[in-house]
């Protein structure tokens, strides 16, 4: 079965925010190696390059390359937990080999250099296990969650480091104390974020780990892979030491930490998009896994040529930046263009070998691995005793050359000749009957009645006055995929243009049975700035959250508001920031709120806006809130778009003018109701294929539950 998640992962989010934090984790290691010479000297420079060499060999052993591996395991054959088990083990085993390549090397001759691979490898230890954190996290749909932590740990790791060494000027102490700052930023904030979102636990399991370890064999190629990419980019580094001085090894090394920028970024932009090409694959659509390898290869193409371009004009500039007072540096300058151009074919490698992975051709992944390996090991041996830095970039281009080749070349057959058929839908018959029942194990069937007679109201009065209105979100679903409500949905919608809600609240008059509550008229605890009308004839005293409005123990329908909006997604999030500082200002108004299920950065807001917003009335932030949300209102030059500007949750909707100008009526519990007519546009940006139930009772938000069945019977009735 394939993991549901992939409908619902947020893709930009996820890549934006993930790309963002590994370039700012990775350019604070790169500040690391360019500020040691100035906090220290060009030989810890060196020996900064060595610990980084020494690191890149053992984090591919540690790693095992298996964060591939997990995002792309959209089958789930193992668990988070298996993948944890895994990580620990295949990190303690790099650390013994981190010992054992500075033994062999005979670093132990050097007090300095020994203590300072093994420290910084410590440290690399704790980002090891992160790696393998952040795979499960995007499986759970969380990946930007780890962009932020990472965003914070390449912060206070840049900060402590340089901190440290430019105070005591030694070494090993500043990687002493980064090595213990890794440790604790791992066990109280990754692992924290790890348990809260996956199934991972503290407890030991004997069964879990016996079979945590078979990845040891499944993935080895993956790992092969990953121990021969980095081998190619570290080995070359340490023969070079044994024939050029730390301080020649330090200018090549403060050079070359550019390459791994690049080829992080790469990265972080391409795992998170390889359980969709996982999928296509799986699917055999062709058109889609070549849009997406396409894209990619233009986009390592314009970055190579643009980086390759300024450093033919800017290399001793830069150099300059990172040795202002060392004129030797400048001597080395004219490499930078060639290990930018390596750099390209390294990323071509990349984007090769994470396909094949994607792809499960692991086999040919291994021979891709193994002959690149082979050929690093040939050029080496050759090339940089005869040519120093030329040999090692000439290393490098030959041995990443081949390994992309022949991953070239199997992409080109797996695509061309994939023999996977495409599956059909398991379409769920919708019918009458099952609606029905499904409505009758919910104990839904009388709410829903009660809420179709206000719908049957606010219908009555839009056919009187000319009024637009649409039904939206689960009732819209409703209204189109069921000819009525969703059986389990306790939640109606309705949502009109800012002209039209003016309109149809200016002839609205309160009855007997139908009431409207507005925003300022809620008798309870929580602020809301959505308008509601409830019918009065029906109470019901199970509600759960809802406890909190006084007026809300009978079934109402929430109506919405679409104001005009800028077409710039930039403006319209500034615009939306507006409203929702707002709305945290008007929450100092109430004792109690609804937030504390949201993240932590948007609960320490509200707190803050909540002190903010003390000393103004509730009246005075509403009406300051409602100026604010007509901003773009009844402006000519702002008519093509619409967002929905009265639900904190639905802020950053956004739709063209052409999918709200008009409505149609459609079926809805043996009547007809108002819809807009655009609806499949609006339904294919919520819910994706929004005709086939997918039901996640995850998703499921229970106002009250008068339903002796539980959701699980209920969703596991339906899909039958």
């Amino acid at each position: 079965m394939v993991d549901a998640n992939i409908q619902k992962i947020n893709y930009k989010k996820d890549v934006i925010i993930n790309t963002v934090a590994q370039l700012l984790y990775l350019f604070a290691l790169w500040l690391m190696t360019i500020l040691t010479p100035r906090f220290g000297s060009s030989a810890d420079a060196g020996i900064f390059t060595i610990c980084l060499s020494v690191s890149n060999i053992c984090t591919a052993i540690a790693t095992y390359s298996i964060n591939f591996y997990v995002a792309s395991d959209i089958k789930h054959r193992f668990t988070d937990q298996h993948y944890f088990y895994f990580g620990l083990t295949s990190t303690f085993i790099s650390l013994l080999v981190s010992i054992i390549i500075s033994l062999s090397f005979g670093y132990f001759t050097d007090n300095t250099l020994f203590w300072a691979v093994v420290l910084y490898y410590v440290f690399k230890c704790a980002e090891n296990l992160t790696v393998i954190i952040t795979a499960s996290m995007q499986r759970a749909g969380k990946l930007y969650i780890s962009g932020y932590a990472l965003i914070v740990k390449a912060v206070l790791a840049l900060g402590i480091f340089s901190l440290t060494l430019f105070l005591t000027k030694n070494i090993v102490l500043a990687f002493g104390i980064l090595a213990a700052f890794g440790i604790i930023y791992f066990m109280f904030v990754d692992f924290i974020l790890l348990k809260k979102f996956t199934n991972v636990s503290y407890k030991f399991t004997k069964e879990i780990y016996k079979v945590s370890l078979k990845l040891f064999v499944l993935a080895f190629t993956v790992f092969l892979y990953g121990i021969s990419f980095a081998s190619i980019v570290s080995f070359p580094r340490m023969v070079l030491d044994q024939f050029a001085t730390k301080e020649v090894v330090g200018y090549f090394g403060s050079m070359a930490a550019i390459s791994t920028l690049i080829q992080s970024a790469l990265s972080a932009l391409l795992i998170p998009f390889l359980p969709k090409v996982t999928d296509s694959y799986l699917k055999n659509d062709k058109k889609d896994l070549l849009k997406t390898i396409v894209i990619f290869a233009i986009f390592i193409i314009g970055a190579t040529g643009a980086a390759f371009l300024c450093a033919c004009f800017l290399d001793k500039w830069l150099v300059g930046i990172v040795y202002p007072y060392d004129p030797t540096a400048l001597e080395y300058a004219h490499y930078f263009k060639w290990i930018i151009a390596a750099t390209g074919v390294q990323a071509f490698v990349i984007l090769s070998s994470l396909t094949l992975i994607s792809f499960r051709k692991l086999f040919i992944l291994g021979i891709s691995s193994a002959l690149g390996l082979s050929f690093m090991f040939l050029c080496s041996d050759f090339l940089i005793p005869s040519y120093n830095i030329n040999g090692v970039i000439y290393t490098y281009i030959i041995s990443y050359g081949l390994f992309f080749a022949i991953g070239a070349i199997s992409i080109i057959y797996y695509i061309k000749n994939n023999k996977n058929k495409i599956p059909k839908p398991k379409h769920i018959k919708i019918t009458k009957d099952k609606d029905k029942e499904a409505e009758k194990m919910s104990g839904l069937a009388s709410f829903h009645n009660e809420c179709f007679e206000i719908l049957k109201k606010i219908d009555e009065i839009a056919k009187e006055n000319k009024i637009m209105y649409s039904t939206y979100g689960g009732t819209m679903l409703g209204h189109v995929r069921h000819k009525g409500f969703i059986p389990w949905d306790d939640d109606v919608d309705v949502l009109m243009t800012r002209d039209n809600f003016d309109k149809f609240f200016s002839v609205w008059s309160d009855t007997k049975q139908f009431k409207l509550l507005t925003p300022l008229s809620y008798h309870g605890d929580f602020v809301d700035v959505i308008y509601r009308i409830v019918n009065k004839k029906h109470s019901y005293n199970n509600f759960g959250d809802f406890k909190l409005y006084k007026d809300l123990s009978h079934p109402w329908v929430d109506v919405f508001v679409l104001d005009n909006a800028p077409k710039s997604r930039l403006r319209l999030k500034c615009h939306t920031m507006r409203l929702k500082i707002l709305y945290g200002m008007m929450c100092s108004r109430k004792r109690i709120n609804l937030h504390l299920n949201r993240p932590l950065i948007e609960r320490i807001g509200m707190f803050a806006f909540k002190i903010i917003g003390k000393p103004f009335s509730l009246n005075f932030l509403y009406n300051r809130f409602i100026k604010i949300s007509k901003k773009y209102s009844f402006n000519k030059k702002y008519n093509n778009y619409y967002h929905v500007s009265n639900c904190m949750t639905e802020l950053d909707k956004h739709f063209s003018s052409k999918y709200v100008n008009k409505t149609i009526y459609m079926p809805f519990n043996n009547s007809k109701i108002q819809c807009y007519i655009g609806y499949d546009h609006i339904l294919k940006s919520c819910y994706h294929d929004y005709m086939e139930p997918r039901i996640d009772i995850s998703q499921w938000i229970r106002h009250f539950d008068i339903s002796k069945y539980s959701d699980e019977e209920i969703a596991t009735f339906y899909l039958k």
